[in-house]
């Protein structure tokens, strides 16, 4: 069985017997993708960890670019992002998903590139 890894998840070896926490650009992935799912204030041990989604206002006719700031915001306050290369904001009108589409440069030198999606509900 050859080697699996998913980035900003575990790694395991190549026959799957062993796995380790994502080190390097996979543990800042991890980072990212976690604080990403977490509304701000509501984490009691750390009230300043996420996104202020709340405070951005993600409600019908939300300022996108309101909400790019946000993520900027969030993703250089991301342990091991060093500067954020771009950063898009689609939303699917049909399935009420935002997309935000970021590329962003880590203290490992690496280039981080995801997507990360967001339903709205309202």
């Amino acid at each position: 069985m050859p080697g699996f890894q998913i980035p900003g998840d575990l790694t395991l070896n190549e026959d799957a017997t062993d796995m380790a926490l994502a080190t390097g650009i996979n543990a800042i992935a991890q980072s990212v993708r976690t604080g990403a799912l977490v509304f701000r204030g509501y984490w009691r041990y750390e009230l300043n960890a996420g996104i202020p989604y709340l405070d951005a206002a993600f409600d019908k006719g939300a300022d996108l670019g309101i909400i790019r700031t946000v993520f900027w915001r969030f993703l250089l306050d991301t342990p091991g992002i060093v500067a954020v290369e771009s950063l898009t904001l689609t939303f699917d009108e049909e399935s009420r998903i935002l997309y935000v589409d970021f590329t962003a440069r880590t203290t490992t030198g690496e280039i981080l590139s995801d997507s990360l999606p967001f339903p709205i509900l309202s």
